[in-house]
């Protein structure tokens, strides 16, 4: 309705400046819902879409649930778009940031797809998402001394990682989770 009295074309790149506004509102469900309405209005869905999907709900604040941005993840490939780097790099930071173990599983996948995972993401994710971390001496980190994550998850109802097996590569979303 708004939108024709502004002149405005309900097309891919008006939704996406709407579910950006989502995102610096810190309003993932709104963009949600907004991805629905495209679905309802045979707008196509671009792996910009989920690109900006992802980044809502990885720009959470700490604590805040962002299982969505694994969903969004999994349905872009189970529709045949190949993720973009920027989205793993994303879900790798919102997981470091979060100590997710989930992280490590991401950058595995992102190197799967040939994507190149620098030096400064395997810092960032050794300093558990802090970037103050990242260029202190290795004895002021307190870190597994394998460098990775496990046992807790601030996601997870009973703070544990209770995900399928790894080579599953089905890490991400689990309609079934209680949360």
């Amino acid at each position: 309705q708004q939108a024709d009295k502004f002149g405005v074309v309900p097309n891919a790149d008006s939704y996406h400046a709407l579910i950006d506004a989502c995102k610096v509102a810190q309003q993932p469900a709104s963009a949600a819902a907004l991805l629905d309405e495209m679905r309802e209005n045979n707008i196509p869905i671009l792996r910009a879409t989920d690109e900006r999907l992802i980044a809502a709900y990885c720009g959470m604040p700490p604590g805040e649930s962002y299982e969505e941005a694994f969903q969004y993840l999994e349905e872009a490939k189970s529709a045949g778009i190949v993720p973009s780097e920027s989205m793993y790099v994303m879900i790798v930071r919102k997981c470091a940031r979060e100590r997710d173990p989930r992280a490590n599983v991401a950058m595995e996948e992102m190197h799967t797809f040939g994507y190149p995972i620098g030096d400064s993401l395997r810092r960032y994710v050794e300093a558990g998402g802090i970037d103050e971390l990242i260029d202190m001496p290795n004895e002021n980190k307190r870190l597994p001394s394998n460098g990775r994550f496990t046992g807790r998850s601030n996601n997870s109802p009973n703070g544990r990682f209770t995900g399928p097996p790894r080579q599953s590569r089905q890490y991400y979303y689990n309609p079934h989770k209680e949360t």
